[in-house]
């Protein structure tokens, strides 16, 4: 049979390997590779919007917006 003082140094040990435990789960969360796939879906839909942007665009081209950004110094 357990002793009381032995159930609760057990019970503290389970309380602190949780605790260990979600914070390797927040770790490995922050850290995890993102899926080739996404890489993927995400260049195609910024393409895709680039596009959209070039179409609707209405003021100076790209190379003039450089060289008027150059003219003033910054």
């Amino acid at each position: 049979m357990i002793t009381h003082s032995e159930y609760f140094t057990l019970l503290e040990k389970m309380n602190h390997l949780g605790k260990e435990m979600e914070d390797i789960r927040k770790l490995l969360l922050d850290i995890r590779p993102y899926a080739e796939e996404g890489k993927s879906e995400a260049w195609d839909n910024l393409m895709r919007l680039s596009e959209e942007v070039s179409i609707k665009w209405q003021g100076p081209s790209g190379a003039q917006e450089v060289r008027d950004q150059r003219s003033k110094g910054y």
